[in-house]
This record gives structure tokens, C-alpha cells and sequence, in this order.
């Protein structure tokens, strides 16, 4: 029984480092259970599921993250657990970060250092220096947390840890970002971006997508960061990283009102989107640099629409669901290339409605009403394709894409994929599929 409980959490921890949070999930409560059973003989690789699943709650800012590792914090004290007590320590430090009680984090991040350095354990003490650095970057004292955090660095390269460098890189990109050394960022998210694709860690290459997006939307390189932002998206859905997603949301936004013509009432909207994202993550603030981000798009956004506008786009944004704000974020959006303005004798008779339409919208009214990415799907089923390649090929949920599909039927009055395919061709959006037969699938 001992044995099977090691091999549960062993296995728990591998799936872990693999990213396979789902797999992590099923190991490490089985080993929860196992050693339950045991009693006093279980308790340290009791803890050590605990503390795992708590590691992981708390990537996935899961409510129970306290209480797990509340529990596992007791059971490594009891059982005298000298490194389980110090892990425990620092992720439970990190918690206490992201709950905004610093006093609680460093107490818990120095005890947990003190314990790792008494054992001489150069490697683990890597660990409550980075969260400590973290914890100095929240009180604003960017000096002293680029040190710990160059230091965590510095040891991870030494021991040849590539999996746990993600975490000081990417805090040294925050603190560069804050200080708008922007080439510094680049630099070191592309090390971050490398090392994450070389050991298919798919979190740390979501994160560094992220940030090399806004940095190359401070840098001007608009396109660059639309490619980066559309690229890592569909990761933090996949990953269920709803932080990441809203932080992604805030990007957009921003891009928005960056390039010409800037769109508020977008922009907004996605804000809007992000903030009701952000309400269902629990004790998880907004990083500095996102939080600064953040603060000046909404005021450059509220500086261009009157307070109605605003109010009434950001609670539009509120009501998507995760799957729309992905959607509309990626949503393609045209330009107005040209307004004419109805003819009059003179001035004082002429008329200018209070809202011109956009050729977004007046593209959608020549194809009932579907939206641009209704009408990529539509092509997309014009061509035979089965609902998993178009989210493949569109880089979106499966979901996602029944939902688009049960949308178009319902606007355009059909019943099935055939008649689409039909519609598309007809409307010049797609051309005759060979193969009729797949149209049903």
C-alpha cells in the first residue's frame, strides 16, 4: 500500500512537470485517499499530494488552494518533513502574495529559506528567493527584487533546471516592462519562449506569448502583437489560465486604442470582459505592470466616449462568456474606408445621421447578419470541413465552434451544414466543395 501511495504521488508530480494538470489532478487525489487510509504511516506523502494539489490549485487560482495547503502545512509539521515543510512554506507564501497579506508572505517565505539553507540545499532555497522577489515587486521595491530574482536565475542555470528558470525570467521581464526597458523584456521572454518550446512547457509559453505581445505593442509593432496575442489565447484557454486570458483581453484592449482609428467602444468591451474574468479568480490582484497597463487604457478609453458609452460597452463585455471574449478578441475588425455623407443644396439642410455605420456592420447586413467569424465558418463548412478542423484551423474551442454553427443556422432560418455550404457559395464566400458528402458531417 506504502508503495502504491509513493508511485500515485510520484506519478502526480511527473504529470505536473508535464503540464498535465488533469492527469496531476487524478494521481495525486488517489494518493490523498491511499494515504488517508494509512494514518500516521501516510502522512508524509500525504502531505506531499496535498502540497502538490495545492501547487496546482493555485496555478489554476482554484478556491480551495488554502485549504489544501493549509492541511499539508500541518501534516509536514507533524510528520517533522524538513523539505516538505519548506515547500509547503513558500507556495503557501505565494498564496499569501496574491491574498495581499505581505506580512503573512514573509514570514512564511523566510522561514521556508531558513529551512532550505539549513539543510544546504542550494537548489531549493531557489525557490523562497523567487517568491521573495515577488513579494518585493508587489511592495514596489524593484531594485532588491531584480536581485533575488537574477540570484533564483542564477542557481536554476547552475543546477541545469530549465523548467523552473520560466518563473525569475519572467518576473525580470515584469520588473523590465515597469521600468520600460522594453528590449530587456524582449530579450528575456525569448529565452523564456525557447526554453518553454524546447521542454514543452506550454504554461511558461503562454505567459512569454503574452508578454512579448505587449511588448511589441509599446514598441509600435502592431501586427506583431496581434500574431502573439492570437497565438496565445487559445493556450490559456486550453489551460484553463483564466489570469492569463483577461491579461491577453487588456493587451487587445490596449492594441485598440493604439493603432488608427482608435475604437473605445471596443476597447471597453474588452475591458469590460477582462475585469468580469478577473471577479472569478480568487485573491489573485492584478500584477504590477498589468495593473498600471490596465489603469491607463481604461482612462485613455473613458477620455473618448462620454460616460453612457462606456458604461454601456463595458457591461456588454461583462455578460460574454469566456468562449465570446475569445471570439471577440480574435474577431478580425475592418476599417471605415470610406463614409459618403447624403447629398444636400447647402449646409444647413444637409443631415448627418448621429451614428455611421461601419463596414463592419454593413458587411454584416449583406450576409444576414453574421459576423466575420460566422462567416469564416460558414466558408469553412462551404469547404466540407468537420467542426474539429475548423477549430483547429481557426485556433478555437470546439465549443466554440458548434456554438458559431448554431448561430448561423439560426440567423440565416436553415437546418443543416448543406444548406450553409450552399448559402456561401452563393454569397462568393467559399467555392463548390468536390466532396458533397462530407457537407453532413
Amino acid at each position: 500500500t506504502v508503495k502504491k501511495l509513493v508511485n500515485c504521488s510520484g506519478s502526480g508530480i511527473f504529470a505536473i512537470v508535464l503540464c498535465n494538470y488533469e492527469a496531476a489532478r487524478a494521481w495525486l487525489e488517489e494518493s490523498q485517499r491511499i494515504g488517508l487510509e494509512l494514518g500516521a504511516e501516510g502522512k508524509p506523502c500525504l502531505g506531499w499530494s496535498l502540497a502538490y494539489l495545492g501547487d496546482e490549485a493555485l496555478h489554476r487560482s482554484n478556491p480551495f488552494t488554502q485549504r489544501l495547503l493549509d492541511e499539508s502545512l500541518v501534516l509536514a509539521r507533524e510528520s517533522g518533513e524538513t523539505i516538505l515543510l519548506a515547500y509547503v512554506l513558500d507556495t503557501r507564501g505565494v498564496l499569501a502574495i496574491r491574498q495581499g497579506d505581505y506580512a503573512l508572505a514573509r514570514t512564511l517565505l523566510s522561514e521556508s529559506l531558513a529551512l532550505f539553507r539549513k539543510m544546504d540545499d542550494r537548489w531549493g532555497s531557489a525557490y523562497p528567493i523567487t517568491s521573495l522577489g515577488y513579494l518585493l515587486h508587489y511592495l514596489g521595491d524593484y531594485g532588491a527584487a531584480r536581485s533575488l530574482h537574477q540570484e533564483a536565475l542564477t542557481i536554476y542555470r547552475e543546477v541545469g533546471d530549465r523548467y523552473n528558470m520560466g518563473d525569475p525570467l519572467e518576473k525580470l521581464s515584469d520588473i523590465a516592462q515597469l521600468q520600460g526597458d522594453y528590449e530587456g523584456a524582449m530579450a528575456l521572454n525569448n529565452e523564456l519562449l525557447t526554453i518553454s518550446r524546447e521542454i514543452n512547457d506550454k504554461w511558461s509559453e503562454a505567459l512569454s506569448l503574452r508578454e512579448l505581445g505587449l511588448v511589441a505593442s509599446h514598441m509600435g509593432d502592431y501586427g506583431r502583437a496581434v500574431t502573439l496575442f492570437t497565438e496565445c489565447l487559445p493556450l490559456f484557454q486550453e489551460l484553463g489560465n483564466k489570469y492569463g486570458l483577461a491579461a491577453c483581453l487588456i493587451g487587445w484592449a490596449g492594441l485598440t486604442m493604439s493603432q488608427t482609428p482608435r475604437q473605445p467602444l471596443r476597447a471597453a468591451k474588452l475591458l469590460g470582459a477582462a475585469e468580469a474574468i478577473l471577479e472569478t479568480i480568487d485573491d489573485y490582484p492584478l500584477r504590477p505592470h498589468h495593473r498600471i497597463e490596465y489603469e491607463g487604457i481604461a482612462a485613455a478609453v473613458r477620455a473618448q466616449l462620454d460616460e453612457a458609452a462606456f458604461n454601456t460597452a463595458w457591461a456588454e463585455g461583462r455578460e460574454l462568456t469566456m468562449e465570446g471574449a475569445i471570439e471577440y478578441a480574435l474577431e478580425p475588425v475592418e476599417e471605415i474606408t470610406e463614409v459618403k455623407l447624403p447629398p444636400a443644396t447647402d449646409m444647413e439642410n444637409r443631415t448627418i445621421p448621429a451614428f455611421l455605420p461601419s463596414q463592419r456592420e454593413a458587411e454584416k447586413h449583406k450576409y444576414g447578419g453574421l459576423t466575420a467569424r460566422e462567416r469564416e465558418v460558414a466558408a469553412q463548412i462551404a469547404q466540407g470541413k468537420s467542426n474539429q478542423a475548423i477549430a483547429a484551423e481557426l485556433f478555437v474551442g470546439l465549443k466554440t465552434v458548434e456554438a458559431h454553427v448554431t448561430r448561423i443556422l439560426s440567423k440565416l432560418g436553415f437546418t443543416s451544414r448543406a444548406q450553409i455550404a450552399a448559402w456561401a457559395v452563393a454569397k462568393g464566400l467559399a467555392e463548390a466543395p468536390t466532396d458533397l458528402d462530407k457537407l453532413a458531417r
